[in-house]
Order: C-alpha cells, then structure tokens, then sequence
C-alpha cells in the first residue's frame, strides 16, 4: 500500500465514519434510520448492531476492513493490521472534527 493510497483511504473511512454515527445525512437519512433502530441522541441500547452505529470508533474498523480489502489486500494477517492503521487515523480524524481542540 502507498502512502497515498493510505492517506486516501484514512479520509474516506473518516468521512464514511462521520456521516453513518454523527450526521443527520441528506433528508434526514441517517437520523431516520438511527429512530427506526431505536437509538435517539446517543442513549446506549441493547441491540448490538444499533451500539456498533453509534461508535464512530467501531464503523471506523468495518469500513476500513472493506476499503483496504477493495485495494486488494486479501490474506488476513496484512488485511487485519491494514484496517486497524486506517481505522486509526480515521478515529483521530473524526475525534479531532467532532471536539474543540484545545492547546
């Protein structure tokens, strides 16, 4: 994998992240689909699938898991330490976009 293609890959799984956890998305998309999941203004729920879209952390690694996997990356070993790099940075680029960042 390239640098570049790292970099491109860090920002679209931030950008992907942002939007299906934080965003309401066009025409309130996300924010239906997050009402009719039964989770409203971050409450935590008891079904798995409706914490997992609550942390942008955690749909940083499944999108990351894919895209590296688009690149080409197919055995596991490469492929699981690819995603958790650009799940990483992509966690930081959503941290550092939904906080205040103070010095």
């Amino acid at each position: 994998m390239t640098p570049f293609t790292f970099v491109i890959l860090c920002l679209a799984t931030a950008r992907v992240s942002r939007f299906v956890v934080l965003e309401h998305g066009p025409f309130g998309l996300m924010t239906r689909l997050r009402r009719r999941l039964g989770l409203e203004d971050n409450e935590v729920s008891t079904t798995d699938l409706v914490n997992l879209l609550n942390c942008p952390y955690c749909v940083a690694f499944w999108v990351a898991l894919v895209a590296v996997a688009a690149t080409g990356i197919t055995a596991p070993i490469p492929l699981l330490l690819h995603s958790l790099a650009v799940s990483f940075a992509a966690g930081l680029l959503v941290f550092w976009a939904s906080h205040e960042m103070r010095f």
